[in-house]
Formats: structure tokens, C-alpha cells, sequence
């Protein structure tokens, strides 16, 4: 259960880094325009932060933590968080940069952040599985 609760924190943490990061790159580099460099640290509080806080609450009121599915989910889940926040981030400061992408390198961020969103997927299907799992067990008790 601390394992999440320190996850949480690791995520707010990333996501504060990650909006001042966008805001002295921007700064400096005087640039006006829209990049996914502006969505990172979004993305990190909510996809991040605010999900590890409702796993907590589920894992502590339903005993979500003792799935088998559970380690699983939270490898996955976290694998895709960050893969696709790291690209969304690269993408980014490349683009503030005022950096020429080649097709192969644009190709390449995209589908690797392709994978991570098949990951971030497949932990939210784990998660909603297990409660459902769960759900069927409290309704057979009640």
C-alpha cells in the first residue's frame, strides 16, 4: 500500500518538474506556439498522481492489493504512464526548439509512444477487470 501512496508522490513531483520545465524552456527559447510540452504535466497529475490516489482508495477499501493481478497492473500501468509521458515530453522540447524531425525520428516517437498508450490500455483494463472482480465477490457476501 506505500508502494502507491509513494508512486503518487514520484508522479506529483515529475508533473511539477515537468510544468516548470515548460515554462523556462518557453522562456527562453521566447516561444508562443503549442506543443505537447503544455500537456505533459497534465497528463502526469492526472494519469499519474490523481489514478495511483484512487488505486489507494480502492486498494485499501476493497483489498484490491492482494489481486494476482495487482503487481501486474501497476507494472504495466506505470510502464505506460511513463513511456508515454517521456515521449509527449521529447516531442515537446523538440518542438520548442524549433527542431527538424526527420520522418524516421517522428515515426519513431510516435510509436514508441503508441506503446505506451497499448500499456497505459491494458493496466486501465487489468485495473477495471479486477473491479469487477472484486464487485461480483462483495454482491455474493452482501
Amino acid at each position: 500500500m506505500k508502494k502507491i501512496i509513494n508512486l503518487a508522490y514520484f508522479y506529483a513531483i515529475v508533473a511539477l518538474i515537468s510544468g516548470l520545465f515548460y515554462r523556462e524552456l518557453t522562456r527562453s527559447y521566447a516561444f508562443v506556439g503549442k506543443t505537447q510540452l503544455g500537456v505533459a504535466h497534465t497528463h502526469l497529475f492526472v494519469l499519474g498522481m490523481f489514478m495511483m490516489l484512487f488505486v489507494y482508495l480502492f486498494a485499501y477499501q476493497l483489498q484490491l492489493h492482494k489481486d494476482s493481478l495487482f503487481n501486474s497492473f501497476l507494472l504495466t500501468y506505470n510502464a505506460g504512464v511513463i513511456i508515454s509521458t517521456s515521449m509527449m515530453i521529447t516531442r515537446g522540447t523538440l518542438q520548442v526548439i524549433d527542431f527538424t524531425m526527420s520522418k524516421g525520428l517522428d515515426n519513431m516517437l510516435a510509436g514508441i509512444s503508441g506503446i505506451g498508450h497499448i500499456l497505459l490500455t491494458v493496466g486501465f483494463l487489468q485495473f477495471l477487470h479486477m473491479l469487477r472482480k472484486k464487485a461480483k465477490t462483495v454482491e455474493a457476501t452482501s
